[in-house]
C-alpha cells in the first residue's frame, strides 16, 4: 500500500502531497486533475518495471505499455521558469516489504532520468533469511538459497531477468564486498520485492465489449486494463469452493439478475473461454447480458485475481453502474481491500457515491481543485470549511453535486 505520495512538476502538479490509507477516492469536477493523479501512480509503475523515458511516457507496443495522455509532450507542470523534471517520490509498505522508499526523477532536456528505492523486508522474509533458521533446519546454504530463489519467482524480472541459478549467488560481490548467498539476499531481496510491487499495480477501465469477448485459454489470472482475459480470471475463481462462493455472495447483491451461479463456457475449438451466469438453471452468455451486470461482474473478480495487485485504480468507477448499487460497490471496496490487501484508489462524478464514501468512516476522500494558476490542487474533504456542517447532514453528495466542493 501507498502510504504517501508528493507529485512535482507533473502535468497540473506545481506540487501535491498526500496521506493515502487503504480505500481513496477522489472527487472534483471535469479538468481538475484526478486523471492526471492516476498518469502519475501509472509513472511510477512504469519506472519501477525499468523502463526508459521515451517508453515510459510515450507508449511502448512491445510491452503492451500505454504510456501517459499526451505523451512526453505534455509531461511537464509549466513553472515559468523553464524546469525541466518532474518528480514522483512516496511511501510504500506491502505484504513482503515492512517500509519502502521511491523517488522517481524524470528529466526532459536530453539527460535522461534517475531514480532509487530502498526497502526494508518485513519479519518473516528477514526470519527467512537468518543463519539461525538455516541451522535449526539443518539445511545447507545451497539448499536454503534454492528454495529462497524459487519462492522469489517472479519478483526478479525487474532485475531484468527471469531467475538466479544458484550458482550465481553463491558467493558474489555487492558494491564490491564479497558476499555469501544469503548476504546477498538479504541486500537486495528487499530491492527486488519493493520494485515487483510497485511494479505489479493494476488499472482498470473495464470496456463491457472486452467483457464479452472469447479469451484465448491460457494461464492468465490477472485481467487487462480493459478486462482483457476477464473469463480465465473467472475461471481460477471457480476452481476453489470458498473463493466461488465469495464471489458468487457479491454477483448476487449486486447484480440485478437472479444469479444462481456463474459459469466458464468454451468456444467450438475448445480453446476459447466466455463467461457467463446461470439463471433459473440456464446459462446466460456474457454475449447478451447488460454492460452494467459485466462491469460489476470484472469489477469483483479483480479482488480474486492471482496474483492480487497491491494497489487497484479505477478511473469513472461509477460508469455503466445503476445508482441504486453505489452503496453496495463502495461497501465492497472497503471489505474485499481489506480481505485481499490491496489498496483501492478510484475516482468519481456521482454524488451518490460520495454519500456512500463518506458513510464509511474508513474511506478516505479527496478534493481535487484547480487555483487560479491552473495547477492543481489536492486536499483532504475535512479541510473544506463547510465540511462538518454538510457531513452531519447526509448531504455530502448533493453540495459536491452544486460545486460547492470547488474550492477550499
Amino acid at each position: 500500500m501507498i502510504e504517501r505520495i508528493l507529485i512535482e512538476n507533473f502535468k497540473t502538479f506545481a506540487k501535491a502531497d498526500m496521506a493515502l490509507g487503504r480505500v481513496n477516492v477522489l472527487i472534483g469536477a471535469n479538468g481538475s486533475g484526478k486523471s492526471n493523479f492516476i498518469e502519475a501512480m501509472r509513472v511510477v509503475q512504469g519506472r519501477a518495471m525499468g523502463l526508459a523515458n521515451g517508453s515510459l511516457l510515450n507508449g511502448d507496443p512491445s510491452r503492451n505499455w500505454p504510456g501517459v495522455r499526451g505523451g512526453a509532450a505534455h509531461a511537464l507542470w509549466d513553472d515559468g521558469q523553464g524546469d525541466r523534471r518532474f518528480a514522483i517520490s512516496g511511501i510504500h509498505r506491502g505484504r513482503a516489504v515492512e517500509r519502502g522508499e521511491f523517488e522517481y526523477v524524470t528529466t526532459l532536456n536530453g539527460i535522461g532520468s534517475a531514480g532509487h528505492t530502498t526497502a526494508q523486508l518485513n519479519a518473516d522474509l528477514l526470519a527467512a533469511l537468518t543463519v539461525e533458521q538455516h541451522r535449526e533446519e539443518s539445511r545447507t546454504e545451497e539448499e536454503l538459497v534454492r528454495d529462497l530463489l524459487g519462492r522469489m519467482k517472479g519478483n526478479l524480472a525487474n532485475l531484468g531477468r527471469d531467475s538466479f541459478a544458484v550458482d550465481e549467488v553463491l558467493g558474489v560481490e555487492f558494491n564490491g564486498v564479497a558476499l555469501n548467498g544469503l548476504g546477498y539476499l538479504k541486500n537486495r531481496l528487499g530491492e527486488i520485492v519493493f520494485r515487483d510491487e510497485l511494479g505489479e499495480m493494476q488499472f482498470l477501465d473495464l470496456d463491457p465489449e472486452r467483457l464479452r469477448d472469447y479469451a484465448a485459454a491460457d494461464v492468465r489470472r490477472r485481467m487487462g486494463e480493459r478486462g482483457e482475459g476477464f473469463p480465465l480470471v473467472v475461471e481460477g475463481v471457480l476452481e476453489d469452493a470458498h473463493t466461488k462462493e465469495a464471489y458468487l455472495s457479491w454477483l448476487r447483491e449486486l447484480t440485478p439478475e437472479r444469479v444462481e451461479n456463474v459459469a466458464v463456457l468454451s468456444g467450438e475449438d475448445q480453446s476459447e473461454r466466455r463467461f457467463a451466469i446461470v439463471e433459473n438453471g440456464k446459462k446466460i452468455s456474457a454475449r447478451i447480458l447488460s454492460d452494467g451486470t459485466l462491469r460489476f461482474a470484472g469489477l469483483v473478480a479483480a479482488f480474486f485475481q492471482k496474483p492480487q495487485p497491491e494497489v487497484l485504480l479505477i478511473e469513472d468507477v461509477e460508469t455503466g453502474l445503476h445508482p441504486a448499487r453505489l452503496r453496495l460497490l463502495m461497501e465492497m471496496f472497503v471489505r474485499l481491500s481489506a480481505q485481499a490487501e490491496t489498496q483501492v484508489i478510484v475516482s468519481t462524478h456521482s454524488p451518490l457515491l460520495v454519500d456512500w464514501a463518506v458513510a464509511f468512516d474508513c474511506v478516505n476522500i479527496f478534493v481535487c481543485l484547480r487555483k487560479k494558476s491552473g495547477a492543481t490542487e489536492i486536499v483532504p474533504i475535512e479541510s473544506n470549511t463547510q465540511w462538518q456542517r454538510i457531513k452531519s447532514s447526509g448531504r455530502m453528495g448533493e453540495f459536491f453535486a452544486e460545486g460547492g466542493m470547488e474550492s477550499a
